[in-house]
Protein backbone atom coordinates (compact mmCIF):
# COMPACT_ATOMS: atom_id res chain seq x y z
CA UNK A 1 0.00 0.00 0.00
CA UNK A 2 2.75 2.48 0.38
CA UNK A 3 4.81 1.11 -2.29
CA UNK A 4 1.74 2.67 -4.25
CA UNK A 5 1.32 5.42 -2.82
CA UNK A 6 5.34 6.40 -3.14
CA UNK A 7 4.21 5.66 -7.03
CA UNK A 8 1.32 7.54 -7.33
CA UNK A 9 3.16 10.56 -5.30
CA UNK A 10 6.02 10.34 -7.78
CA UNK A 11 3.69 10.44 -10.94
CA UNK A 12 2.15 13.30 -9.46
CA UNK A 13 4.92 14.67 -9.28
CA UNK A 14 5.85 14.36 -12.79
CA UNK A 15 2.71 15.06 -14.41
CA UNK A 16 2.69 18.57 -12.06
CA UNK A 17 6.36 19.13 -13.84
CA UNK A 18 5.27 18.54 -17.10
CA UNK A 19 2.13 20.85 -17.04
CA UNK A 20 4.84 23.46 -15.56
CA UNK A 21 7.16 22.94 -18.00
CA UNK A 22 4.07 23.74 -20.88
CA UNK A 23 2.72 26.56 -19.43
CA UNK A 24 6.52 27.77 -19.44
CA UNK A 25 6.50 27.07 -22.94
CA UNK A 26 3.38 28.53 -23.89
CA UNK A 27 3.72 31.70 -22.33
CA UNK A 28 7.68 32.24 -23.53
CA UNK A 29 7.45 34.80 -26.09
CA UNK A 30 10.47 33.76 -28.71
CA UNK A 31 11.68 37.78 -29.35
CA UNK A 32 11.89 38.53 -25.71
CA UNK A 33 15.20 39.61 -26.46
CA UNK A 34 14.93 40.80 -29.31
CA UNK A 35 16.26 44.55 -29.19
CA UNK A 36 13.12 45.93 -31.61
CA UNK A 37 10.42 44.11 -29.81
CA UNK A 38 9.06 47.03 -27.96
CA UNK A 39 8.53 49.27 -31.11
CA UNK A 40 6.82 46.58 -33.08
CA UNK A 41 3.34 45.68 -33.53
CA UNK A 42 1.33 42.47 -32.72
CA UNK A 43 0.77 41.53 -35.92
CA UNK A 44 4.59 42.23 -36.92
CA UNK A 45 5.76 39.83 -34.05
CA UNK A 46 3.49 37.24 -35.22
CA UNK A 47 5.31 37.38 -38.48
CA UNK A 48 8.17 37.21 -37.08
CA UNK A 49 7.32 34.09 -34.99
CA UNK A 50 5.12 32.19 -37.48
CA UNK A 51 7.82 32.62 -40.15
CA UNK A 52 11.49 32.27 -38.70
CA UNK A 53 12.65 29.59 -36.59
CA UNK A 54 14.39 29.79 -33.14
CA UNK A 55 17.60 29.44 -35.02
CA UNK A 56 16.63 32.77 -37.42
CA UNK A 57 15.54 34.61 -34.82
CA UNK A 58 18.80 34.62 -32.52
CA UNK A 59 20.73 35.36 -36.32
CA UNK A 60 18.17 38.76 -35.76
CA UNK A 61 19.17 39.81 -32.04
CA UNK A 62 22.71 38.76 -32.90
CA UNK A 63 23.18 41.05 -35.43
CA UNK A 64 20.75 43.71 -34.30
CA UNK A 65 18.84 43.85 -37.90
CA UNK A 66 15.79 45.83 -37.57
CA UNK A 67 12.55 44.81 -38.72
CA UNK A 68 12.24 47.78 -41.44
CA UNK A 69 14.86 45.65 -43.34
CA UNK A 70 13.07 42.62 -43.63
CA UNK A 71 9.52 42.72 -43.09
CA UNK A 72 8.66 43.64 -46.41
CA UNK A 73 9.86 40.01 -47.91
CA UNK A 74 9.90 38.15 -44.99
CA UNK A 75 6.14 36.50 -46.40
CA UNK A 76 7.60 35.64 -49.99
CA UNK A 77 8.40 32.05 -50.83
CA UNK A 78 11.69 31.39 -50.49
CA UNK A 79 12.72 34.32 -48.39
CA UNK A 80 16.02 33.77 -46.10
CA UNK A 81 17.24 35.95 -43.25
CA UNK A 82 20.45 35.55 -44.46
CA UNK A 83 20.13 37.84 -47.57
CA UNK A 84 18.72 40.53 -46.34
CA UNK A 85 21.13 42.58 -47.45
CA UNK A 86 21.30 41.26 -51.17
CA UNK A 87 17.32 42.12 -51.03
CA UNK A 88 17.66 45.32 -49.78
CA UNK A 89 20.58 46.49 -52.03
CA UNK A 90 18.94 45.61 -55.02
CA UNK A 91 15.78 47.67 -53.64
CA UNK A 92 17.68 50.53 -53.71
CA UNK A 93 19.40 49.72 -57.57
CA UNK A 94 16.12 48.71 -58.84
CA UNK A 95 13.48 50.72 -56.88
CA UNK A 96 10.56 49.15 -59.13
CA UNK A 97 11.05 45.57 -58.71
CA UNK A 98 8.68 44.09 -55.89
CA UNK A 99 9.59 41.94 -53.08
CA UNK A 100 8.85 39.15 -54.30
CA UNK A 101 11.13 39.66 -57.47
CA UNK A 102 14.15 40.64 -55.27
CA UNK A 103 13.62 37.62 -53.40
CA UNK A 104 12.86 35.00 -56.72
CA UNK A 105 15.99 36.40 -58.41
CA UNK A 106 18.01 36.72 -54.89
CA UNK A 107 17.37 32.88 -53.89
CA UNK A 108 17.35 31.97 -57.91
CA UNK A 109 21.14 33.48 -57.72
CA UNK A 110 22.21 32.05 -54.56
CA UNK A 111 21.07 28.48 -55.88
CA UNK A 112 22.82 28.57 -58.69
CA UNK A 113 26.05 29.68 -56.99
CA UNK A 114 26.40 26.57 -54.77
CA UNK A 115 29.60 26.02 -56.60
CA UNK A 116 30.83 29.24 -57.37
CA UNK A 117 30.60 32.88 -56.13
CA UNK A 118 29.35 34.30 -59.53
CA UNK A 119 26.08 36.07 -59.08
CA UNK A 120 26.91 39.04 -56.79
CA UNK A 121 24.58 42.20 -56.05
CA UNK A 122 26.68 44.20 -58.57
CA UNK A 123 26.56 41.50 -61.13
CA UNK A 124 22.75 40.81 -60.78
CA UNK A 125 22.01 45.03 -60.77
CA UNK A 126 24.65 45.67 -63.58
CA UNK A 127 22.25 42.78 -65.27
CA UNK A 128 19.00 44.52 -64.76
CA UNK A 129 20.48 47.79 -65.91
CA UNK A 130 20.65 46.02 -69.57
CA UNK A 131 17.96 43.41 -70.02
CA UNK A 132 14.53 43.08 -68.56
CA UNK A 133 13.80 41.36 -65.15
CA UNK A 134 12.57 38.15 -66.69
CA UNK A 135 15.47 38.00 -69.03
CA UNK A 136 17.85 37.89 -65.89
CA UNK A 137 15.95 35.32 -64.08
CA UNK A 138 15.70 33.13 -66.68
CA UNK A 139 19.43 33.24 -67.44
CA UNK A 140 20.47 32.46 -64.13
CA UNK A 141 17.92 29.63 -63.76
CA UNK A 142 18.67 28.00 -67.35
CA UNK A 143 22.59 29.91 -68.47
CA UNK A 144 22.49 29.15 -72.46
CA UNK A 145 20.02 26.23 -73.09
CA UNK A 146 22.34 25.79 -76.55
CA UNK A 147 25.35 26.43 -75.05
CA UNK A 148 26.46 26.03 -71.52
CA UNK A 149 29.93 28.04 -71.52
CA UNK A 150 28.58 31.23 -73.51
CA UNK A 151 28.34 34.79 -71.45
CA UNK A 152 25.86 37.11 -71.59
CA UNK A 153 26.41 39.97 -73.21
CA UNK A 154 26.47 43.08 -70.38
CA UNK A 155 25.98 46.21 -72.84
CA UNK A 156 23.47 44.38 -75.07
CA UNK A 157 22.39 48.06 -75.97
CA UNK A 158 25.28 49.11 -77.62
CA UNK A 159 25.40 49.67 -81.19
CA UNK A 160 28.87 47.81 -81.35
CA UNK A 161 27.46 44.48 -79.76
CA UNK A 162 28.52 41.51 -81.61
CA UNK A 163 27.16 38.03 -81.23
CA UNK A 164 29.02 34.77 -81.85
CA UNK A 165 28.16 31.29 -80.55
CA UNK A 166 30.07 31.93 -77.29
CA UNK A 167 28.12 35.61 -76.92
CA UNK A 168 24.51 35.81 -76.08
CA UNK A 169 22.16 37.98 -75.29
CA UNK A 170 19.46 35.15 -74.07
CA UNK A 171 15.78 35.87 -74.65
CA UNK A 172 16.09 39.51 -74.83
CA UNK A 173 13.76 41.53 -76.36
CA UNK A 174 15.28 44.84 -77.53
CA UNK A 175 13.39 48.33 -76.44
CA UNK A 176 12.05 50.65 -79.21
CA UNK A 177 11.04 48.12 -82.04
CA UNK A 178 8.90 49.52 -84.93
CA UNK A 179 7.17 48.77 -87.50
CA UNK A 180 8.60 48.95 -90.81
CA UNK A 181 6.44 50.65 -93.31
CA UNK A 182 9.07 53.26 -95.68
CA UNK A 183 10.93 50.61 -96.86
CA UNK A 184 9.47 47.86 -98.76
CA UNK A 185 9.33 44.41 -98.07
CA UNK A 186 9.44 41.23 -100.02
CA UNK A 187 5.72 39.55 -98.37
CA UNK A 188 2.93 42.37 -97.55
CA UNK A 189 1.19 40.10 -95.77
CA UNK A 190 4.31 39.82 -93.48
CA UNK A 191 4.92 42.39 -90.60
CA UNK A 192 8.49 42.92 -90.56
CA UNK A 193 9.91 45.03 -87.15
CA UNK A 194 13.42 46.53 -86.30
CA UNK A 195 14.90 49.07 -83.56
CA UNK A 196 13.78 52.30 -84.38
CA UNK A 197 17.47 53.19 -84.48
CA UNK A 198 17.60 51.74 -87.56
CA UNK A 199 14.70 53.56 -89.24
CA UNK A 200 16.07 56.10 -90.10
CA UNK A 201 18.99 55.40 -91.95
CA UNK A 202 17.37 52.56 -93.76
CA UNK A 203 14.89 54.99 -95.26
CA UNK A 204 18.07 57.36 -95.97
CA UNK A 205 19.61 54.12 -97.92
CA UNK A 206 16.25 53.76 -99.64
CA UNK A 207 16.65 57.10 -100.95
CA UNK A 208 20.23 57.18 -101.79
CA UNK A 209 20.15 54.19 -103.80
CA UNK A 210 17.16 55.40 -106.06
CA UNK A 211 19.21 58.87 -106.47
CA UNK A 212 22.01 57.24 -107.88
CA UNK A 213 19.70 55.45 -110.53
CA UNK A 214 20.18 51.95 -109.53
CA UNK A 215 16.23 51.62 -110.24
CA UNK A 216 13.63 53.64 -110.54
CA UNK A 217 11.60 51.50 -108.39
CA UNK A 218 10.99 51.93 -104.54
CA UNK A 219 14.50 51.56 -102.24
CA UNK A 220 15.87 51.04 -106.00
CA UNK A 221 14.80 47.53 -106.03
CA UNK A 222 15.33 46.39 -102.99
CA UNK A 223 12.89 44.78 -100.31
CA UNK A 224 13.11 43.67 -96.84
CA UNK A 225 13.16 39.80 -95.95
CA UNK A 226 13.63 39.56 -92.48
CA UNK A 227 14.27 41.97 -89.56
CA UNK A 228 13.94 41.71 -85.71
CA UNK A 229 13.57 37.73 -85.06
CA UNK A 230 12.52 36.83 -82.00
CA UNK A 231 14.26 34.13 -79.41
CA UNK A 232 11.51 31.78 -79.95
CA UNK A 233 11.02 31.89 -83.81
CA UNK A 234 15.09 31.56 -83.60
CA UNK A 235 14.29 28.20 -81.95
CA UNK A 236 12.43 27.06 -84.72
CA UNK A 237 14.87 28.24 -87.56
CA UNK A 238 17.54 26.53 -85.44
CA UNK A 239 15.50 23.45 -84.81
CA UNK A 240 15.03 23.06 -88.70
CA UNK A 241 18.05 23.94 -89.61
CA UNK A 242 19.52 21.16 -87.13
CA UNK A 243 17.38 18.62 -88.70
CA UNK A 244 19.05 19.33 -92.34
CA UNK A 245 22.60 19.50 -91.43
CA UNK A 246 22.96 17.94 -88.41
CA UNK A 247 26.49 18.27 -86.97
CA UNK A 248 27.32 21.38 -89.10
CA UNK A 249 23.57 23.26 -88.05
CA UNK A 250 26.15 26.47 -86.95
CA UNK A 251 27.93 26.90 -90.23
CA UNK A 252 24.38 27.54 -91.47
CA UNK A 253 22.31 29.07 -88.67
CA UNK A 254 22.69 30.32 -85.14
CA UNK A 255 21.84 29.04 -81.72
CA UNK A 256 19.05 31.24 -80.60
CA UNK A 257 19.92 34.23 -78.42
CA UNK A 258 23.24 34.27 -80.96
CA UNK A 259 21.62 35.47 -83.76
CA UNK A 260 22.00 39.71 -84.76
CA UNK A 261 18.43 39.65 -85.86
CA UNK A 262 17.32 39.34 -82.27
CA UNK A 263 18.96 42.23 -81.91
CA UNK A 264 16.55 44.25 -83.53
CA UNK A 265 19.80 45.97 -85.89
CA UNK A 266 19.74 43.68 -88.98
CA UNK A 267 17.99 43.19 -92.26
CA UNK A 268 18.62 40.48 -94.85
CA UNK A 269 17.12 42.14 -98.36
CA UNK A 270 16.33 40.83 -101.58
CA UNK A 271 16.02 42.20 -105.26
CA UNK A 272 12.22 42.62 -105.79
CA UNK A 273 11.14 40.30 -108.81
CA UNK A 274 14.65 38.53 -108.72
CA UNK A 275 13.57 34.90 -109.04
CA UNK A 276 17.20 33.30 -108.36
CA UNK A 277 19.79 33.26 -105.19
CA UNK A 278 22.17 35.34 -107.25
CA UNK A 279 21.17 38.55 -104.70
CA UNK A 280 25.57 39.34 -105.10
CA UNK A 281 25.08 39.08 -108.76
CA UNK A 282 22.76 42.70 -108.87
CA UNK A 283 23.62 45.80 -109.38
CA UNK A 284 21.82 46.54 -105.85
CA UNK A 285 24.25 44.40 -103.79
CA UNK A 286 27.36 46.21 -105.78
CA UNK A 287 25.68 49.41 -104.54
CA UNK A 288 25.41 48.31 -100.98
CA UNK A 289 28.88 46.94 -101.08
CA UNK A 290 30.13 50.39 -102.17
CA UNK A 291 28.13 52.46 -100.32
CA UNK A 292 26.16 50.84 -97.44
CA UNK A 293 28.69 52.09 -94.56
CA UNK A 294 27.89 55.66 -95.08
CA UNK A 295 24.41 54.85 -93.34
CA UNK A 296 25.63 52.88 -90.87
CA UNK A 297 25.44 48.69 -92.18
CA UNK A 298 28.01 46.77 -92.87
CA UNK A 299 28.40 42.80 -93.90
CA UNK A 300 28.75 41.27 -90.81
CA UNK A 301 29.52 37.32 -92.49
CA UNK A 302 31.21 38.47 -95.77
CA UNK A 303 32.34 35.69 -98.01
CA UNK A 304 36.12 37.02 -97.17
CA UNK A 305 35.60 35.85 -93.78
CA UNK A 306 34.21 32.67 -94.44
CA UNK A 307 36.42 30.35 -92.71
CA UNK A 308 37.43 32.59 -90.18
CA UNK A 309 33.80 32.75 -88.85
CA UNK A 310 33.30 29.35 -89.49
CA UNK A 311 30.30 30.99 -90.82
CA UNK A 312 28.41 30.46 -94.05
CA UNK A 313 28.56 33.69 -95.98
CA UNK A 314 25.43 35.86 -95.71
CA UNK A 315 25.46 38.20 -98.39
CA UNK A 316 22.42 39.47 -98.27
CA UNK A 317 22.47 40.40 -94.46
CA UNK A 318 23.34 43.80 -93.35
CA UNK A 319 24.10 45.08 -90.19
CA UNK A 320 23.66 48.58 -88.67
CA UNK A 321 26.79 49.65 -86.16
CA UNK A 322 26.80 53.21 -87.13
CA UNK A 323 28.35 55.35 -89.35
CA UNK A 324 31.69 55.82 -87.95
CA UNK A 325 31.87 52.25 -86.46
CA UNK A 326 31.08 51.37 -90.14
CA UNK A 327 33.45 53.35 -91.65
CA UNK A 328 36.15 51.90 -89.52
CA UNK A 329 35.56 48.40 -90.41
CA UNK A 330 34.93 48.93 -93.86
CA UNK A 331 38.34 51.13 -94.66
CA UNK A 332 40.36 48.50 -92.21
CA UNK A 333 38.46 45.20 -93.48
CA UNK A 334 37.34 44.51 -89.89
CA UNK A 335 35.55 41.14 -89.25
CA UNK A 336 33.45 40.59 -86.34
CA UNK A 337 36.31 38.80 -84.36
CA UNK A 338 38.69 41.58 -85.02
CA UNK A 339 36.45 43.90 -83.11
CA UNK A 340 35.70 41.71 -80.25
CA UNK A 341 39.85 41.36 -79.88
CA UNK A 342 40.58 45.09 -80.00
Amino acid sequence: MVKMQRIFFVLGIMVISLLCILKMNMSFNRLSRYQYTQYMTKEEQTLVSEHLTYQEIEYLIEFAIAPKEYLDYIKEKRFSIYHIEEYNALKTNHPYLTASQIVAITEEAALADEENSEYTVELISELLNNYDYDTVLFWIQNKDLYNPTATLIISAANLDTFLTEDRSISTRVPAGLKLLQEVPVLDDEKEIWVSSLIIEPLESLCKAIVEDRVSSRACGGLVVIDGYISYQDQEKIFQLAEELYGDEVLYYADYPGHSEHQLGLAVDFAVSGLKSDNFDKTKQYEWLVENAWKFGFIQTYPESAESLLKKEARLNHWRFVGVEEARVMMEEGLTILDCLNE
